[in-house]
């Protein structure tokens, strides 16, 4: 009886291990900036990942109603897993901006989201995606992080106005869906 616990016990560790569904940090796209645009059949989505290699950083896009959808798009022609752990800004377009019933639902998801901080930065432009790709040629070596691109181009933007995902959600809420 003795040797059967004793094996028994040694054998418990081996299925008990939590490395199975492990990702390397190398295996992962840090996403640092997120652009949505309107689109026919939903968002255009642009993401812009941290560059962590030398060279040319790349931008992954997706069209999708929603953004686990974009993310789901962009995993199977990459070889990195989208993570959005890291998301600093998300831009919004013109375009998503007008048309409120997919503006609430890219909201709703973010604010769901159990990886996106409620910290984000939100920023608007005419265009997410030319304002990415503008912002990748401008930084693409240090992971883009477009909030301090707006603050060094002030004087030639209307408005700059720094919001946060939270505080812009609590408003609208207060404002009953006016932001």
């Amino acid at each position: 009886m003795y040797k059967k616990f004793v094996l028994l016990a040694l054998a418990v560790p081996f299925f008990l291990t939590g490395c199975w569904d492990k990702k390397d940090p190398e295996d992962r796209a840090f996403i640092i900036t997120l652009g949505a645009d309107a689109a026919e059949n939903g968002c255009h989505f642009t993401f812009a990942p941290a560059n962590i290699e030398t060279g040319e950083a790349e931008i992954y896009a997706a069209e999708s109603e929603t953004l686990s959808g974009a993310v789901a798009q962009v995993d199977t022609y990459t070889s990195r897993k989208t993570d959005l752990g890291q998301l600093k800004t998300v831009i919004l377009g013109e375009g998503l901006l007008q048309d409120s019933a997919r503006l609430d639902a890219l909201l709703g998801e973010l604010e769901r989201s159990q990886a996106v901080s409620e910290k984000v930065m939100l920023l608007a432009a005419d265009s997410a995606v030319a304002c990415v790709e503008k912002a990748m040629k401008e930084d693409s070596k240090t992971g883009l992080f477009l909030w301090d691109f707006y603050k060094n181009t002030a004087e030639e933007v209307a408005v700059t106005k720094g919001i946060d995902l939270d505080t812009f959600l609590t408003e609208r809420t207060e404002r009953d869906g006016n932001g």
